[in-house]
């Protein structure tokens, strides 16, 4: 039986490293992968961010499942999550890896093209879907931008743009200023083309602080 802390209901930091302590290569490498999502995540993009086959990456979380390690929820997309108690200890065998950086890359990336993929629709008669997309990837959306923000700027004032109607119509209109604000003083270092994105969304529909 799972142990559980005095009082509570989620595992010690102790049985976690236990649990983890049990897992093979492939089992713990994807089960750090996976702290870098928030909310729920699907084996696909799961998938995509550890450069691995989607029907491995599903045997794999299937496998972290048994060990109460992730969660899985039933449906067509094979959606899980993770407990904080268990994120917290993962995030920082992450850290230690050579490569967490480029973990951390590819799934700001992922997030960023899933982002160009909903552009169309979302300008449309037909982004009910997409808008329910967005809103569970909201999360996720939000890590890849600020990670942007960290370390490579240029392409946000095209995401920001694709991301607006998601923004205007979910009411999430007081976190876009947030990060708008946090790159309108480098407006002038930019491109014409992202330079005039950047502002075009800077003025629309989005009120000062």
């Amino acid at each position: 039986m799972r142990q559980t802390c005095p009082g509570g209901s989620r595992p010690c930091g102790a049985t976690v490293e236990w649990s983890v302590n049990l897992l093979d290569d492939g089992e713990r490498s994807l089960l750090e992968v996976a702290a870098v999502f928030r909310g729920r995540l699907d084996h696909r993009s799961r998938a995509q961010v550890a450069g691995l086959q989607e029907d491995t990456a599903l045997e794999l979380s299937e496998a972290l499942a048994r060990h109460s390690l992730i969660y899985m929820d039933s449906g067509p997309r094979s959606r899980s999550r993770m407990l904080d108690t268990i994120r917290v200890f993962i995030t920082e065998q992450l850290e230690a890896r050579p490569d967490a950086a480029q973990i951390r890359r590819r799934h700001a990336d992922y997030f960023r093209a899933l982002a160009e993929q909903a552009d169309p629709a979302l300008r449309g008669p037909g982004h009910g879907q997409w808008l329910e997309r967005l809103d569970a990837e909201a999360g996720n959306l939000a890590a890849s931008l600020w990670w942007y923000l960290g370390h490579d700027r240029g392409p946000l004032p095209h995401m920001f743009r694709v991301l607006w109607p998601f923004w205007f119509i979910r009411d999430h209109i007081t976190q876009a200023r947030a990060w708008i604000d946090e790159l309108l003083p480098m407006a002038g270092s930019l491109g014409p083309q992202a330079r005039a994105e950047l502002l075009w969304n800077s003025g629309r529909g989005l009120p000062s602080r």
